[in-house]
């Protein structure tokens, strides 16, 4: 299998961890959610088509995943420019940093 492509494994493992972020995100953060958001939602959503399938495509699934999460850490837009407000400062820091934590992880493993 080319290095490009991701395992079943892996597939699953992106898809938990976006899940988790957006769930999080979703607890904390009660406003509509930018539209860096919905490249997450359409990752998670492609990946549930493809498992239905058989995972007959997965080359195709894994070039999906890279470009949606491309799109959604678009500079000055996309996830790493992401926040929730909060009036205690040490609440905010927590919260920001548990999403900043997450989006690393993510980001860090579909560069395998």
């Amino acid at each position: 299998m080319p290095k490009n492509v991701f395992t079943t494994k892996q597939i699953e493992t992106i898809q938990l961890n976006i899940i988790a972020l957006l769930c999080y995100i979703k607890r904390h953060d009660e406003g509509a959610l930018p539209r860096c958001f919905k490249f997450c939602e359409i990752i998670v959503k492609n990946i549930d088509i493809c498992r239905n399938n058989g995972y007959s495509d997965i080359d195709e699934l894994s070039e999906y995943i890279r470009q949606d999460w491309n799109s959604a850490m678009e500079i000055h837009t996309g996830l790493p420019e992401y926040y929730i407000p909060n009036c205690n400062f040490e609440i905010q820091k927590a919260i920001n940093e548990a999403i900043k934590r997450q989006i690393m992880f993510i980001e860090e493993y579909l560069n395998i």
